[in-house]
């Protein structure tokens, strides 16, 4: 749900699967969540790119939470 991305999000960028229709399955990094977007890094669309114009929220399958050094 949204308010599990936020609150993970809060305390450090998340990795999210999400349903990429034919292609199965993918992973993206959301790094942060700005002026009500969200910002990805993803390996098939590029860095630095809102969530919102490739995939809705909707597709997310999984978030786990990314652990920063």
């Amino acid at each position: 749900s949204q308010s599990t991305l936020d609150s993970k999000l809060n305390e450090n960028p998340v990795i999210v699967k999400v349903s990429a229709g034919p292609y199965g399955t993918h992973f993206l990094v959301i790094k942060e969540k700005k002026d009500g977007q969200y910002i990805m890094h993803d390996p098939w669309e590029g860095y630095d790119k809102k969530f919102s114009d490739f995939y809705s929220l909707g597709q997310i399958k999984e978030i786990g939470a990314l652990v920063k050094n």
